[in-house]
């Protein structure tokens, strides 16, 4: 299998230049730039440059996958309008790390799956995840969140892992994901159990701190709200967001989707979700028992019409009729085992066997589905 490389990256601020456009096209000949992105794809080569700068040069988001496994994601905020020390509890030595490049800030998802190499498509992937950085912008760090209790699960059986740590912040709404954090729940596979376990300790609704927009435009001062008007006639980037941390600077709560500070270390939290997979697991096990026990109640209250039905069938002298005897000879030497009648059970298929000995394909037939012992 050749390896495969895909490469994406969007402008979301600002459109590139046609002079940006055209730096950018000359990396590959197979790529075509447009002022808000561009993708690249690779199966014998390499991207010939650091992504990470290209981001910080070019473009505010970036998606990578290939068929070993590994997915990164990278999104460029603006400094100003982040709170690095907030997102700091939720990096990861590897997997999740906050930078600054002048101006800006860049998150980084890495993740690494040495079980890869099957078949994938990275078209599409971004376009499904580019929500997540306006979430972050507004102090949603959900998807931080999910990406370290991601990180968590896989480090799990590492000698230096800290099961004595405390988790981070745990996010609002946690039990309610949008779109976006649904495709990256599903790009890197994150555990479906710790995701319902992580969501006991989010705060909800109720417990959020009113926020009232109308109330805090009023302590604006009228230079600050012309000045937002000429920035929004000249169609300012990320005004919105602007706008909306200074009003919850003048407001007394801070308006920012709250974190719930939790008390579980990591090792409590990876304990509730190993509890949690035994009694799923134990769940699916007498489900199937219940099914099982209700199979072999009909069998047995059947079990004469069902010997009936067989010898009708292998009447038939036909090999699709066989088949279908074979098939509820296997029910009945279920039911045989569960009564602990094999030895009647094996009669019956003696029987069977001196009854039609002319017919071998029946036989032969009998022996391969190993109904009957030491033959």
């Amino acid at each position: 299998m050749s390896e495969y490389q895909y490469y994406e990256f969007r402008c979301i601020d600002r459109p590139l230049t046609a002079e940006e456009q055209k730096e950018i096209g000359s990396w590959s000949s197979r790529t075509h730039p447009t002022s808000t992105g561009a993708s690249f794809i690779y199966n014998y080569r390499d991207f010939p440059k650091d992504e990470k700068r290209v981001v910080e040069q070019y473009f505010d988001a970036m998606f990578y996958i290939a068929n070993w496994g590994t997915k990164r994601l990278i999104f460029k905020f603006p400094k100003e309008l982040m709170n690095i020390d907030s997102i700091k509890p939720y990096c990861t030595p590897e997997e999740i790390s906050i930078s600054e490049s002048g101006k800006n800030l860049l998150l980084d998802f890495y993740f690494s799956d040495e079980e890869g190499y099957g078949w994938i498509d990275g078209e599409g992937w971004l376009a499904s995840l580019i929500g997540l950085r306006n979430d972050i912008l507004h102090g949603d760090y959900r998807s931080l969140y999910l990406a370290w209790l991601h990180a968590c699960s896989l480090h799990r059986d590492w000698e230096d892992f800290n099961e004595d740590e405390s988790e981070p912040p745990v996010p609002a709404h946690f039990d309610t994901l949008n779109g976006a954090l649904k495709s990256l729940i599903e790009l890197f596979d994150i555990d479906k159990d710790i995701l319902e376990v992580a969501a006991k300790a989010s705060c909800r609704e109720e417990d959020e701190p009113e926020f009232n927009i109308e109330a805090s435009i009023q302590h604006l001062l009228e230079k600050e709200k012309n000045d937002f008007l000429v920035k929004l006639a000249k169609g300012e980037p990320l005004l919105s967001v602007r706008l909306l941390k200074r009003l919850k600077e003048l407001s007394k709560p801070s308006g920012q989707v709250p974190s719930k500070v939790s008390d579980r270390t990591i090792g409590n939290l990876l304990r509730e979700v190993e509890r949690l997979k035994k009694r799923r697991k134990e769940a699916k096990r007498m489900k199937r028992e219940a099914r099982r026990l209700k199979r072999l109640a009909e069998l047995e209250a059947n079990a004469s019409t069902l010997w009936e039905e067989v010898y009708r069938h292998i009447s038939e002298k036909k090999p699709q009729e066989y088949d279908v005897a074979i098939t509820i000879l296997k029910d009945l030497y279920m039911l045989a085992k569960h009564q602990d009648k094999q030895d009647e059970y094996e009669q019956h298929i003696r029987q069977i066997l001196q009854e039609y000995s002319r017919l071998p394909s029946l036989k032969s037939k009998i022996i391969h589905a190993k109904l009957i012992r030491n033959m």
